[in-house]
């Protein structure tokens, strides 16, 4: 009993001499977490434009064309002249599948709402910049899948179109659709994104094209990127970079093709940066566009993607908005005139 007490003792007299030297360690690092807390919550009031124009937009400009194309319509912009045409192809989260009733929602209609508001402050932000949105997304598609039906309806929606958005990262993304898998080839991604780009950049004068990466890459998209000299975006990049309470809400999870709508305003900000930043030098004279490069894929490859025209009256026809695919094949019919690419 008596060692017992002793032990008791000793144990008692160790905690009063160490009492004060634990609280002293616990007060520091509290104090120090403190701190720590507060720099990170100043950081809240942060909107998603001054991170891109923190960091972010550098982020996500993962390939910068050597062109400089895009300046010069920022240029001519700028100074009175046309404003941009910009028409974004994609399927249906582009076109605003998962958006329900969320306004600005989908990114093709918050880019429109930024183009449209003067109540950007930023002074790195052009407000005078005219941009002008055509969303031409159909859902259920692919690039593919529109290289037949997108040169008829830019020609009728946007004649004049100078930026084309290249959105089909989600429906691009694997090689299943049966338009991929034709004949002896199992994957016809990159054939399709040639014809695709070919009938773009053969219009006078060409549109800047610009691969939008939503969720991540596409190898075909990068290849042909890199091939025709594209912009591309990575909104995934600017959203991994993104500090913490920003990245929270504008993450787009792996395997999700219809994103909540703070991502699609994310990117819809993204793009407005890209497209309406202040051009920074207008002293340059405006270059020849440069001719196109011998095409990426095979002509076999090629031959399953034709271009094709309808007549335009067809299209002037219809009522506002998206004719279903099915609706144009089967109305127009033997009216269609095909070019196969060579």
């Amino acid at each position: 009993m008596r060692l017992w007490a002793w032990v008791w003792c000793a144990a008692a007299a160790a905690e009063a001499a160490l009492r004060p030297y634990r609280t002293s360690r616990r007060r520091r690092p509290y104090r120090a977490n403190h701190n720590r807390t507060a720099i990170a919550a100043a950081n809240n009031n942060e909107t998603f434009v001054q991170y891109l124009n923190r960091t972010g937009g550098a982020l996500a400009w993962k390939r910068r064309s050597r062109s400089g194309r895009l300046e010069e319509l920022r240029c001519a912009a700028a100074a009175g002249g046309p404003p941009l045409e910009v028409a974004t192809l994609g399927g249906s989260m582009t076109k605003g599948t998962g958006c329900g009733s969320a306004a600005e929602c989908p990114w093709p209609a918050r880019l429109a709402a930024r183009a449209a508001s003067d109540a950007e402050s930023d002074a790195s932000i052009a407000r005078d910049a005219r941009v002008r949105v055509h969303n031409l997304a159909v859902s259920g598609t692919c690039t593919g899948c529109v290289t037949a039906t997108l040169p008829p309806r830019l020609d009728m929606t946007v004649p004049n179109v100078s930026v084309v958005l290249w959105d089909y990262g989600v429906n691009d993304a694997d090689a299943h659709k049966a338009v991929y898998r034709q004949g002896r080839f199992k994957d016809l991604r990159v054939a399709a994104a040639d014809v695709l780009l070919r009938e773009l950049l053969s219009r006078d004068p060409p549109p800047v094209v610009v691969v939008i990466e939503g969720s991540g890459p596409v190898k075909a998209h990068a290849a042909a990127a890199e091939h025709y000299d594209l912009d591309v975006l990575a909104y995934h990049r600017a959203a991994a970079g993104a500090p913490a309470p920003l990245h929270h809400n504008c993450s787009w999870k792996p395997n999700v093709a219809h994103p909540p709508p703070t991502v699609h305003h994310a990117l819809g900000d993204l793009v407005w940066w890209f497209l309406a930043a202040r051009p920074t030098d207008c002293s340059r004279t405006t270059r020849a566009n440069a001719p196109l490069p011998p095409p990426l894929a095979s002509v076999a490859a090629r031959a399953f993607f034709v271009t094709c025209a309808a007549p335009l009256d067809y299209y002037a026809s219809l009522p506002p908005g998206e004719p279903s695919l099915g609706t144009v094949a089967s109305t127009v019919g033997s009216a269609w005139r095909v070019r196969r690419v060579s």
